[in-house]
């Protein structure tokens, strides 16, 4: 009786060893470095597809950079053993490659060059697509940069000099030091490489993430650097830029007939009035002879800083295809912007994304505003909303698309509970009270916040996200 039941439990045992080595290879592609390892001294046939080529097509290198600001980590960029045999061994596979250097690169160790240096001559041939991420993306009050290690300079420069199947190259952050010298000006790197001229697709210029504040300090590309970039570059479909980069004559370079048709234009929107980044003016003739040269072009905005409604106006024009804008955390969004957006782009926009968040102090779009963006704009499928809202209006817009949504989202604490007051009602109770958000900076709030039933709040809280999951067709939660 025993023999027979451990001969049947042995036939309902799996052998993962049968898998092929390709599953293997995709299941690695899904763990840490670390992990991988842990899971190749296993056997021979995971040793085997842990060196298997195309695990190493996509690779993301990151340092620990330097901070002459802080005690921490003063001196050479830390480099982890790992990565000198991982570039050693796997440097010809390298497709997709993402080099990050966290903090200041103020100094690199000379074992650190000599892999950046074989890196170099024996990867750079290989490599379709190249990010880099090197260096601080935010500004300090008073805080005045000292000039990048020029060793560490040269070396990840000798990516961009030496590449030649590039077909995509990422500057999410560099050194934008005043005093560098041209022969370490990334930019100038990118012009003297003759292969980019009909390789290369996207191109993406101090484009940060979501999270990342743009320092306004650094000395980026004039418009007329930035002009010759684009005359240079023919092949270019994809195009990320600073709003200070762009110019009437950077559109109208795009739009010249021997420049491949544009399939995205994106604009990184950084304003501050005291300063010289000031919002281009484009005319609205160049917009037109752009989209005549790219009937496919989207043009995506993010705005990152505080900007006039006018400004944003003035390069925004109507003629412009845009079909994305996102107000980032530490931008502004009122009404008068989103009423406009509304009326010049309500056959073209599909995603309106606002992080402001409730408690920043910033004036928030109306409930109506809102409501009236989303019905004018047919093709808008992507919502994000991080400031106040009445948690009727959010019922309300759920139910405008449905199942169409491709992205709903608001904040929990944002969503407004309360009854809604008559415009009377509202004159009589117009109470405010100051907090203090942080030192220094303070906001004011309806007192009728801080004597709210919670438990009104919780029922009608769960009574949304019931209509709501029933409108969008899943299991909808409010952030």
């Amino acid at each position: 009786m025993e023999t027979a039941l451990v001969e049947r439990n042995a036939k309902n045992v799996v052998d993962f060893g049968e898998l092929p080595d390709i599953v293997w290879v995709e299941i690695m592609k899904l763990l840490t470095l670390e992990d991988r390892y842990h899971l190749s001294v296993c056997c021979r046939a995971l040793y085997d597809a842990f060196n298997h080529p195309s695990l190493w097509h996509t690779v993301n290198i990151s340092l620990l950079g330097t901070s002459k600001y802080s005690n921490f980590n003063k001196g050479k960029v830390e480099v982890p053993h790992k990565y000198y045999e991982l570039v050693k061994k796997f440097a010809h596979c390298f497709q997709d490659l993402t080099l990050k250097i966290c903090g200041d690169l103020h100094r690199l160790s000379e074992d650190w060059l000599d892999i950046l240096m074989n890196l170099e001559s024996s990867g750079c041939y290989h490599l379709e697509r190249l990010t880099l991420d090197v260096g601080q993306t935010k500004s300090k009050v008073g805080r005045i940069d000292a000039p990048p290690d020029t060793g560490g300079i040269y070396a990840l420069l000798g990516f961009v000099r030496s590449a030649t199947k590039l077909k995509s190259l990422v500057i999410q952050a560099w050194p934008l030091h005043q005093n560098l010298n041209c022969d370490k000006d990334i930019v100038t790197v990118i012009l003297e490489n003759a292969t980019f001229r009909n390789h290369l697709e996207m191109l993406s210029l101090y484009w940060p993430k979501k999270t990342d504040w743009v320092t306004k300090n650094g000395t980026v590309p004039t418009v007329k650097k930035t002009v010759e970039l684009v005359n240079h570059l023919h092949a270019v479909q994809h195009l990320s830029l600073r709003s200070d980069m762009l110019h009437e004559d950077v559109i109208n370079s795009l739009a010249k007939k021997d420049h491949a048709p544009m399939k995205r234009l994106e604009v990184l929107v950084i304003y501050c009035e005291h300063s010289n980044l000031a919002i281009p003016e484009i005319p609205s003739a160049s917009w037109i002879a752009l989209k005549q040269q790219s009937p496919k072009l989207q043009v995506r905005c993010s705005v990152m800083t505080r900007t006039p409604a006018i400004e944003l106006a003035a390069m925004l024009k109507p003629e412009v295809p845009l079909v994305a804008i996102e107000f980032l955390k530490h931008s502004s969004c009122d009404s008068e912007v989103v009423l406009s957006l509304a009326a010049k782009y309500s056959q073209t926009l599909r995603t309106f994304m606002n992080f402001i968040d409730s408690t920043s102090g910033e004036a928030s779009v109306s409930d109506n505003v809102l409501l009236a963006l989303v019905e004018r704009c047919q093709c808008l499928k992507y919502l994000v909303y991080h400031n106040s809202v009445h948690f009727l209006t959010v019922q309300r817009l759920s139910k405008m698309r449905r199942k169409d949504w491709e992205q709903f989202e608001f904040k929990e604490k944002a969503i407004v509970t309360q009854d809604l007051l008559s415009e009377e009602e509202e004159e009589e109770n117009n109470d405010l009270v100051i907090l203090q958000r942080e030192p220094g900076m303070y906001v004011m709030r309806d007192f009728r916040r801080f004597h709210e039933d919670q438990d009104i709040r919780q029922s009608r809280l769960k009574a949304t996200i019931t209509t709501v999951c029933e409108n969008v067709g899943y299991n909808w939660l409010p952030l």
